[in-house]
Parts: structure tokens; sequence; C-alpha cells
């Protein structure tokens, strides 16, 4: 009885030796089956990783390249609001000047502006064409602020035909006989002057005011009186006034007399 009960432990503890063995290798097979999968989720996790860092890599050095590109445009921006800031300022600090009555400031600003030249003078001797002349290059003169030393050189720029041939003789003579150049506005304008201005112009233009009669319009009876009275000095108000209202018609006469006018500039004829 013993002996089959022993036998039956032996056995039983046979079979569950060989049951716990086999629980050991399901155990072991499931256990590296689940590894492996984990391993395989995980190389697939580090593949997706590292495709998604080269992704990135990709992405940042586009926008790098994109930063550097607006950085420069900044700076560039930057060195042009610089320049205008500059300007501006500039701008201002000439404006604040020019309001303290500074002539210097008042040069700078007429640099700017186009101004018209003179026009040439041939040498012609009619003292109207020369006296234009000399007042259309002194306003000049003033407008684009003209230093003193270089108005000289700068009107005989402006000299042409006989008026030029005269100025290169004076200037080659000058040298030649040892003698300062002229170097003056004021000493330039006194030869030409001298040279060009008909010595008996005003006795013309006398002559002429004689002979001249109000044949037209009142309108042009003044251009014609007023242009014979440029080369005429030294006549006086009163003489301008009766010459010209004894040389009138009529009834313009009668008119300047009915407005009592006392001097030319006062005269306001109306009619023609």
């Amino acid at each position: 009885m013993a002996t089959r009960a022993a036998s039956d432990l032996s056995e039983r503890v046979a079979h569950l030796e060989q049951m716990m063995a086999s629980m050991s290798v399901t155990v072991d097979t499931a256990g590296s089956s689940r590894l492996e999968q984990r391993l395989e989720g995980l190389e697939m996790l580090v593949a997706s990783l590292v495709a998604r860092e080269e992704s990135q890599e990709a992405t940042i050095a586009m926008w790098e390249t994109r930063f550097e590109e607006l950085e420069a445009d900044v700076r560039s921006m930057g060195e042009h609001t610089t320049e205008t800031v500059e300007e501006m300022a500039m701008e201002v600090k000439l404006l604040k000047r020019a309001v303290g009555g500074s002539s210097e400031v008042a040069v700078a600003v007429k640099s700017r502006t186009k101004v018209p030249e003179p026009k040439k003078f041939s040498g012609k001797r009619s003292a109207k064409e020369l006296e234009n002349f000399l007042w259309d290059m002194e306003q000049y003169f003033a407008t684009v602020g003209t230093e003193e030393c270089q108005k000289v050189t700068l009107t005989s720029m402006y000299l042409e035909g006989d008026a030029k041939l005269w100025w290169r003789t004076r200037v080659d003579n000058d040298v030649a006989a040892g003698r300062p150049k002229i170097v003056k506005w004021e000493v330039l304008k006194r030869e030409l002057k001298d040279q060009f201005l008909p010595t008996n112009a005003a006795w013309q233009a006398r002559e002429a005011l004689r002979q001249l009669k109000q044949k037209g319009t009142v309108r042009e009876y003044v251009k014609e009186f007023s242009s014979l009275l440029l080369d005429i000095k030294n006549m006086s108000e009163e003489d301008k006034l009766f010459n010209f209202t004894l040389l009138l018609q009529g009834w313009a006469r009668s008119e300047l007399r009915r407005q009592s006018v006392k001097d030319l500039r006062e005269c306001n004829c109306s009619g023609g």
C-alpha cells in the first residue's frame, strides 16, 4: 500500500516537474517574442525620429537662409533710413539757420534751384543790351551765390563775338605789359562800359525823343518813350513828365492833367 502511494507520489512529482519545465519554455518563448516586438517598435520609432530630425534640419536651414536675407534687407533699409534721416536733419538745420538770417544758408538753398543762365553779350554797341547783360549777370551772381573772386572769370564765359575777342586781347595785352589782371567785378563793368557803351548814346536818345510822337496806342508810345529814357541818365522827373505829356495826343494829355499827375510813374493813361 505504502509502496503504491510512493510510486504515485513519484509519478506526480515527475509530472509536476515536466509541467514546470513546459511552463518555463513557454514563458521564455513568449517573453522573447514580446521583447522582439518591443525592439522592432523601438527601431521604427528611432527611424521615425531620425527622419523627423533630418526634416527639421532642412526646415531650420531654410529658415536660417530666410532670416539672413531678411536681416540683410533690414540692414539695407536701416542704412537708407539713416541717410534719409541725416538728409532731413541737414534740411532742418539749414532752415533753422535760414530763419536766423544766415546768408551762407541762403546760398545753399538757392543753389538747389534751377537758375536760367544769362544771355551772352556779343559786343553790340547798344546801351540797353550792355546794361541788360550787366544786370542779368548780377542777378545770376546773387542767385547762385557766386564768390567775388569768381565773377570776372564767370562773366568772360558769357562773352561772345567782338566782346570775347576784346576780352582775350585785353588779357594778353595786360600780361605782355606786366599790368595787373582784372579780378574785380566793378572794374570789369567799368571796362565793358568804356569799350562798348556808345559815347553819344544819351545825345542820340534825346534826339530820338524830340522826334517821338504818339502815332499808335498809348501802350506803344509808353514802350518807346521808356526805352529811350534808359539811355538818358540825368533827366529829372519833371522833365520826363513834361516830354512825355508834350508828345501825347490831345485826349491823353487832357486825361493826365485831369488826374493832376506830378510824376511819370503816376501816369495811368487808358485807351489803346
